[in-house]
């Protein structure tokens, strides 16, 4: 089971996933506290997507001029 603190695009939860696949570990799950958008589902695929629970959603966020705005 991998336990993370956020998921956004997927690349560390990937890589952390591949590597204990790669030592011989068989991941069951994935738990994140908090999605921020989709783009990760992409990068993990399909059936590992399927195993990746989190607590809530929150927008992933950009820096503009006059503070923050929701990043597409």
């Amino acid at each position: 089971m991998i336990v993370d603190d956020a998921v956004s695009s997927g690349k560390t939860l990937k890589a952390s996933w591949d590597f204990l696949e790669a030592v011989g570990c068989e991941v069951v799950g994935c738990g994140v506290v908090m999605n921020q958008g989709s783009r990760w589902k992409g990068v993990l695929g399909e059936e590992k997507a399927g195993k990746v629970c989190w607590v809530f959603e929150c927008p992933l966020l950009k820096r503009v001029d006059d503070g923050w705005d929701v990043r597409e």
